[in-house]
């Protein structure tokens, strides 16, 4: 349904006619045949699989230039966490009851949650 509103035609979409411009014939493509389609449809899963591929191995990259970077700082926050984790039941030993603590040890103690 169109109504015509000062001269132009008034509707809920707008055509490239409506402002004067040189349009040309539509061409009017058949519908793509089955095989077509199947190979249209195989042709988008297989980029859609490569930049998922991409995406990832972008992501593996970057990542390992962040950790490139951050090499000297995380190399020694990695050995406290397996030296803490490793030391953890001897200082528990030490602290509980096997040795009375003192020093060092005792404030160390308090550390451990």
């Amino acid at each position: 349904m169109t109504a015509s509103v000062f001269g132009f035609r008034s509707s809920t979409c707008l055509r490239i006619s409506d402002f004067g411009f040189r349009t040309y014939p539509r061409m009017n493509f058949p519908p793509p045949t089955e095989k077509q389609a199947r190979v249209i449809w195989i042709a988008a899963t297989g980029l859609a699989i490569a930049t998922i591929i991409g995406l990832v191995v972008a992501l593996i990259w970057g990542l390992g230039r962040v950790l490139d970077v951050l090499a000297p700082v995380l190399w020694p926050i990695a050995v406290a966490g397996v030296l803490a984790y490793l030391l953890d039941p001897w200082l528990i030993f030490w602290s509980d009851g096997g040795f009375p603590a003192r020093g060092p040890l005792s404030s160390s103690s308090v550390w451990r949650c």
